[in-house]
């Protein structure tokens, strides 16, 4: 399995967040999240409801340059959400979500835009995001960190429906 290092030289860190790969520990926390949570993704994300399911979320890190980031709370390390990124050559394509106890309270915006400039540090050129329309929360986040809705459209199965999501960018300019 591919690992994920963690040089953070020259990247201003947020004191309340952090972030780490999600590993087998974490499940009863993860798990416990989820259940929580469920009102809050039940329209835009399909989550790991058991052990088994968790498990083989694991199981897909490394593969194919895919990474599953827990962004905790720097005191305590409690996940306060995810973040899964996809390398391929110089583009990125990253996915996430916050869990209900700590969402709005800005943490994913701080663990998001702390892995951008890890990946923008390892000469990623392009990184990307999809998200529905109607996920007016997840658009917030993007645009605040200066990721710009692009004209193209990818149809993700959420939940056994095929959900239509827009392509947001954000290029480095390298």
């Amino acid at each position: 399995m591919k690992t994920w290092s963690f040089d953070k030289s020259g990247v201003s860190t947020p004191t309340y967040v952090a972030y780490r790969l999600l590993t087998n520990d974490d499940a009863e926390d993860f798990l416990a999240s989820v259940r929580e949570s469920i009102s809050l993704h039940s329209n835009w994300v399909s989550l790991p409801q058991t052990k088994p399911e968790f498990f083989g979320y694991l199981d897909s890190q490394g593969s194919s340059g895919k990474y599953i980031l827990a962004v905790t709370c720097a005191q305590t390390d409690a996940i306060a959400g995810i973040v899964t990124v996809h390398i391929s050559a110089s583009i990125a394509t990253v996915g996430f979500y916050a869990f209900l106890a700590h969402s709005q309270r800005g943490k994913m915006t701080a663990g998001l835009r702390l892995i951008l400039n890890d990946l923008l540090g390892r000469k990623v050129s392009e990184i990307n995001a999809y998200c529905q329309s109607q996920n007016l929360r997840s658009i917030k986040i993007l645009q605040r960190l200066g990721f710009l809705a692009v004209n193209e459209y990818l149809s993700i199965r959420i939940n056994k429906e095929n959900k239509i999501h827009q392509k947001w960018s954000f290029s480095s300019g390298l």
